[in-house]
């Protein structure tokens, strides 16, 4: 067997080949010219199985899960069962762990079909910082994980009937989520990350949507403070995913991939991370003065302005996307939404000791 082998897009193998369809050897792309073109040839080393024999299942599994990320989806359910919980709001137990288990099946079938189309269109050998590691590499064949993303959908929907039945409602934050899984994150064979709305639209799947259609499923009515804060939370969500497209932007404007940052370019890019933090610290601040202790909403308000202002010379010295600034300047600007999503979960945290406290002295 030949240990390299050069496919062009219109060969009736270059399929089976990018998508390891095969038994006895897996094929790994090694080097790509003309991407996502009609002219793309694929250079593809060929690894006998036993290669791969070390590989351990968790080597394999965990980066496919993308544990990190899970954050996004289940602090919104956190959330919404914590603010039920604390306002004694009837919830029906089995509804709840069916839509939990159908909204995990469904972000996972929806982040594996979307690494299996970044594979196939050639994005995680253009975008190597966030490549799928186990399917760059041949680990896990892109076939295998498109079969999983349909079983995971399959799996979601078949949870999702007796929430329908429970709750009617819930059809329409069901239609919503559809809507947006097609038109944004799986639009035209295209990652969400390759276009100019798609990651409007996975803010839009994880903050306002999934906060109402989680809610809906487990009580069958949502409130406003609910959708007050899938909207909050889909702006932080939708900071995170533009400051991950900031730290690939001079790779993603060379494969000319038309999202929100290259189209706004370097310095006004830079210029939207900071305006999405300072709305999302705004939004933040605004909720919790509503919905939280006066006491707790002037310590985080106090807090998020002094590491805001702690960064302000990590932005100043960012001139230019390649050197060691921008590394300073991504993990400064992401220990922001880390802590204020920390924040959030100890406002959480803060109203169930009112509360207790407060049952402790009646």
């Amino acid at each position: 067997m030949d240990k390299f082998i050069t496919v062009k897009k219109d060969s009736p193998d270059f399929q089976k080949y990018i998508e390891n369809r095969v038994s006895n050897f897996r094929a790994v792309p090694v080097e790509s010219q003309n991407i996502n073109t009609e002219l793309e040839m694929v250079t593809f080393e060929l690894k006998e199985m036993s290669e791969f024999a070390s590989i351990s299942l968790k080597q394999k599994i965990v980066p496919l899960l993308k544990l990190n990320k899970f954050l996004y989806f289940f602090f919104p359910i956190f959330y919404v069962v914590a603010t039920a919980w604390l306002n004694a709001y009837v919830v029906d137990e089995i509804t709840l762990l069916l839509s939990w288990l159908s909204v995990t099946c469904l972000f996972l079938a929806v982040n594996l079909r979307a690494d299996y189309i970044d594979h196939m269109i050639g994005l995680d050998r253009i975008l190597k910082k966030t490549a799928t590691k186990p399917v760059s590499l041949g680990w896990v064949s892109a076939y295998r994980v498109k079969q999983f993303s349909y079983l995971f959908f399959a799996a979601s929907v078949v949870m999702g009937i007796p929430i329908v039945i429970a709750f009617p409602i819930t059809l329409a934050a069901m239609a919503c989520a559809t809507v947006i899984i097609f038109w944004a994150v799986l639009r035209q064979r295209q990652s969400f990350r390759s276009h100019m709305l798609g990651d409007l639209g996975w803010s839009l799947l994880l903050g306002p949507i999934l906060s109402v259609g989680f809610e809906l499923s487990i009580r069958g009515v949502s409130s406003t403070q609910t959708f007050l804060f899938g909207l909050v939370w889909g702006v932080v969500v939708f900071y995170r995913i533009q400051l991950q497209n900031f730290e690939v932007i001079m790779e993603a404007s060379v494969a000319k991939i038309r999202n929100g940052i290259t189209w706004l370019g370097f310095d006004r890019g830079k210029d939207l991370i900071l305006g999405l933090w300072i709305a999302s610290i705004l939004l933040f601040a605004a909720f919790h003065a509503v919905y939280s202790h006066w006491l707790y909403w002037i310590s985080t308000v106090v807090l998020c302005a002094i590491f805001t202002y702690r960064s302000r010379s990590t932005f100043q010295n960012l001139k230019s996307p390649v050197g060691s600034e921008m590394g300073i300047f991504i993990k400064d600007f992401h220990q922001l939404y880390v802590l204020l999503t920390v924040l959030w979960a100890v406002s959480l945290g803060f109203l169930f000791l009112v509360q207790l406290f407060g049952k402790a002295l009646v």
